[in-house]
């Protein structure tokens, strides 16, 4: 490996012009980079609030500023919306797939005629002795669980390191960084920028109090505020708002589908009980674990493990102000109104059938 800015090729392209409203998550995980106790630094959070785009801001300041040698970049999504406002579908990789992209990007196709553990021992004695970031993006549909693929990328690095996102909360001895939505100030300038990118001049002139509306609407997730304003070029302000609280269009179900789906998919039925159980208490309201337990008339086990299971998936968030001794859960909105569409669509499915 060499220091070369074609490597900057590597990178897909970027969905924005101006990283907006993470400046302080780019300073925190630059300087995790230049520490050399962290080797791994893991970017998790709910689907759509922005973990790819933060790495890749990231990564490019590690190339511009000549921090590493080389950026690899591996992504099993990106996701984003088209102009159409249709999101893109992800793809799952694993880590053998991993050593070939790795052999591909530094022009070492010689080591795609050897055996993966040669390949893996070889790629390993580069990344040893020359300083290389590994981004992994989207390792939560990576086909091993995120624990194996950690442990078998830690002896690649060193001085090389890995940058990771995923929408599941990583364990270990690993430097995390959980990501959240935005602030109104963050999403209102994150809203003009789009616009003003999309060549929409009446969003661009919208009051204040419009596009918190459309903030509020979007959970203040980016994916979802990118989507609304993508509706925005064609329809006003409070039809827009309308469709993402009410979620009846293709569009807006898509998004539902691309953040929750897969994840509603993966979880128990005991899961599933609490989930539901949590949607009736108000969008982002906490609830005591005794509130949970009534609700979903389960057990206190049942419920604490299944707790522990929506958390690590990041279905749920735990109230951070309360004492350990009295946690309290609750769901972010764009959850809740997920699952209040599916138990709409479970309750209509059983009218169907009785009728």
């Amino acid at each position: 490996m060499s220091r070369n800015e074609t490597h900057i090729s590597n990178l897909p392209p970027k969905p924005y012009s101006r990283l907006v409203g993470r400046e302080a998550y780019v300073n925190q995980i630059m300087h995790a980079l230049h520490d050399p106790n962290h080797l791994i630094i893991a970017i998790e959070g709910i689907g759509g609030v922005g973990k790819t785009a933060l790495a890749l801001e990231v990564a490019e300041q590690c190339l511009i500023g000549h921090i590493f040698d080389v950026v690899i970049w591996q992504y099993a999504s990106r996701p984003d919306l088209s102009t159409s406002g249709t999101i893109e579908r992800p793809q799952s990789f694993a880590f053998d797939d991993l050593l070939v992209s790795i052999a591909i990007q530094l022009d070492l196709r010689e080591l795609l005629q050897v055996s993966s553990t040669e390949r893996e021992h070889r790629i390993g004695a580069l990344m040893h002795s020359e300083r290389a970031l590994l981004v992994l993006d989207g390792l939560d549909i990576a086909p091993q669980f995120q624990k194996d693929v950690i442990d078998r990328l830690i002896w690649l690095l060193n001085p090389s390191k890995a940058l990771l996102t995923s929408r599941h909360r990583f364990e270990g001895d690993i430097y995390r960084i959980h990501l959240t939505g935005f602030t109104t100030e963050e999403a209102l300038a994150f809203v003009r920028q789009e616009a003003r990118e999309r060549g929409l001049n009446h969003v661009l002139g919208a009051s204040a109090s419009e596009l918190e509306y459309i903030a509020h609407a979007s959970a203040f997730l980016p994916l979802a505020l990118k989507l609304a304003v993508s509706e925005l070029g064609r329809m006003p302000v409070e039809m827009v708002v309308r469709r993402l609280l009410a979620a009846p269009s293709a569009e807006i179900g898509d998004l539902y589908d691309f953040l929750f789906t897969k994840a509603w998919q993966m979880i128990s039925a005991e899961g599933k009980q609490v989930l539901i159980a949590l949607s009736t208490f108000l969008p982002s309201t906490s609830a005591t674990l005794e509130a949970i337990e009534a609700v979903s008339n389960l057990d206190r086990g049942i419920v604490l493990q299944s707790l522990d299971e929506l958390y690590r998936l990041s279905l749920v968030e735990k109230d951070e102000t309360t004492s350990k001794g009295y946690l309290r859960y609750y769901l972010h909105r764009l959850t809740h109104r997920f699952i209040a569409t599916v138990v709409t669509r479970e309750q209509q499915s059983l009218e169907g059938t009785a009728d």
